[in-house]
C-alpha cells in the first residue's frame, strides 16, 4: 500500500534556528494548548484492556529530541554537499509489541472488510495501534497517513472500487468507454467521499501534539487514468494514439490538482511541516510523485506522454521524491532525474532475486547498484526495507553523503545496534 514560505537552501543546509525552531515550537505550543479527543463510545469499549490504551498512549508521542529530529529532515532537503552524511531510520517492532505478546495479541481486528476500510472509528484505532507498536529511532518521526488505498482520485469521483485485506483498489470496474472520462466530478455523497472527510478530520484531531498527519495518496494522472480503463486498452492506445492518451491523462489534472490543494490547505492548518506517505517531513510544499503504470511503455511513449504528465504535475510544487514503483521502473530513471523539482529518488526494492522479476529488486545486484549510483548523479537517494545484513556491502558501493535508507530490524535491540554501527557516516 501505499502514498503532501520556507528558509533558503543555505539555512537549510546549515540547521539554522531560524529553520527548525518555528515548526518545532508550533508543534509544541499545539501540544500544550490542547488534548485529543477521545474515540466514539463503541471504540472506548474495544480498549477494555487498560494496559494496551496505555501503551499506545505513551508510545504516541513526540521524541524528546523532536527539534534535532525536525532539524535533520529539513537538512535532507537541502542541496548535497559532500561531508553531509547518512540520513537513517531505524524502523522495528517496540519492545514489549513484538509477536505473541498480549499487546500484540490486543491488535484490533476488523469484523469484515468494510469495518477495516471504511469504518472511521475502527481505521483510526487501528492506525493508532499500528504506529504506536513501532519503534523508529534515528531520524524517524511518528507520521501516520489515512490510507484509503492507492491513487484515491477514482474513490472521490465516484467509481467503483474494490475491498481487499491489503487495500482498497480502484482499478476492477473500468469504463466501457473513455467518453466517460468527461464527466467526473468530485461527488461529496458518496460513503467513500464521506469516509475520506471525516478520517482525515478527525486524524487531524487526534494528532495534535502526537504525530504529523500526511497528506493521502493521490498517485498520478497517468495511473489514475490506468484505474479507470482497462489496462489492456489503454497500453494499446498508448501505442496507436499517443496524443489521445495524453489528451485523457491532461483531462483529469484539474480533478487531481484541486484534490491535492485542497487536502493540503487542510492539514496546514493544523500542522506547520508537510508530509507525505514517504515519512519525511518538510517546510516547502512537496509530493512524492508516481507513475506506476509508466513502467510498462516504451521509452518513446515515457517521453511522448508520461514524462510531459509528470513535468506538469511537479510543476506544482517546490520539491518532489519519485517513487520508482513497478516491475520496470528503473529503466526510465534517467528521464525522471530531468524533472527539475526532483529532489530524490524513493526507492523499495525488494531483498530476494528470483528470474520472475527484474535484476534490479535484488539491491546488490551490480545493475541495482548502478542504477543507484545514476541516480545520485542527479538528485539524493531514498531506499526504504533495507536489511541490516546488506548495510556494509550496501555502503561500499554508493555514497553515504545525502543517502537516506530506512532500515528493517526484527527487533529494538538490533535497531538500536545497527544506528551505532552506522554513527561514523551520521554527521
Amino acid at each position: 500500500m501505499n502514498r503532501a514560505g520556507s528558509a533558503s537552501a543555505h539555512q537549510r543546509q546549515a540547521g539554522s534556528a531560524s529553520v527548525r525552531q518555528t515548526p518545532t515550537a508550533s508543534v509544541r505550543q499545539t501540544h500544550a494548548a490542547s488534548g485529543h479527543p477521545t474515540l466514539a463510545a463503541s471504540t472506548r469499549q474495544t480498549h477494555a484492556d487498560s494496559a494496551l490504551q496505555q501503551a499506545v498512549e505513551t508510545a504516541l508521542t513526540f521524541p524528546a529530541d523532536l527539534d534535532e529530529r525536525i532539524a535533520r529532515h529539513l537538512r535532507f532537503w537541502g542541496p548535497a554537499y559532500e561531508g553531509e552524511g547518512l540520513y537513517v531510520i531505524a524502523r522495528a517492532p517496540r519492545a514489549g509489541w513484538e509477536k505473541a505478546t498480549r499487546l500484540d495479541a490486543a491488535k484490533p481486528v476488523p469484523s469484515s472488510l468494510h469495518e477495516q476500510w471504511l469504518d472511521v472509528d475502527f481505521a483510526l484505532r487501528k492506525l493508532e495501534y499500528e504506529l504506536a507498536s513501532v519503534y523508529l529511532g534515528g531520524d524517524g518521526l511518528p507520521i501516520a497517513m489515512p490510507n484509503l488505498g492507492p491513487g484515491i482520485i477514482p474513490g472521490l469521483v465516484g467509481h467503483p472500487f474494490a475491498l481487499t485485506q491489503r487495500s482498497i483498489w480502484f482499478d476492477q470496474n473500468p469504463f466501457d468507454d473513455p467518453a466517460a472520462l468527461a464527466d467526473l466530478h468530485f461527488d461529496p455523497n458518496t460513503e467513500f467521499y464521506r469516509v475520506y472527510t471525516e478520517f482525515n478530520d478527525r486524524l487531524l484531531e487526534r494528532a495534535e501534539g502526537r504525530y504529523f498527519v500526511a497528506q493521502s495518496d493521490f498517485g498520478s494522472c497517468f495511473d489514475t487514468l490506468a484505474s479507470l480503463l482497462r489496462r489492456d486498452d489503454l497500453l494499446a492506445e498508448v501505442a496507436l494514439d499517443p496524443a489521445r492518451v495524453s489528451a485523457w491523462i491532461g483531462g483529469l489534472f484539474g480533478l487531481w490538482d484541486d484534490a491535492l490543494r485542497a487536502n493540503r490547505e487542510l492539514i496546514s492548518t493544523r500542522q506547520p511541516l508537510q508530509s507525505n506517505w514517504i515519512p519525511l517531513v518538510n517546510d516547502r510544499i512537496w509530493y512524492s510523485l508516481i507513475s506506476e503504470v509508466s513502467s510498462m511503455i516504451s521509452r518513446q511513449a515515457y517521453e511522448e506522454i508520461a514524462l510531459p504528465a509528470l513535468l506538469r504535475e511537479a510543476a506544482q510544487f517546490e520539491q518532489v521524491i519519485f517513487n520508482l514503483d513497478g516491475d520496470t521502473a528503473a529503466r526510465h530513471v534517467d528521464l525522471v532525474c530531468t524533472i527539475p523539482q526532483l529532489h530524490a529518488i524513493f526507492w523499495a526494492p525488494t531483498v530476494k532475486y528470483s528470474r520472475e522479476r527484474p535484476f534490479y529488486q535484488d539491491l546488490l545486484a551490480p545493475e541495482s547498484l548502478a542504477v543507484c549510483r545514476t541516480v545520485q548523479e542527479h538528485a539524493k537517494l531514498l531506499i526504504d526495507g533495507i536489511q541490516p545484513w546488506q548495510l556494509a556491502d550496501f555502503l561500499k558501493q554508493v555514497s553515504p553523503d545525502g543517502l537516506f535508507l530506512i532500515v528493517d530490524c526484527g527487533s529494538q535491540i538490533e535497531a538500536e545496534e545497527v544506528l551505532a554501527s552506522l554513527r561514523r557516516w551520521i554527521h
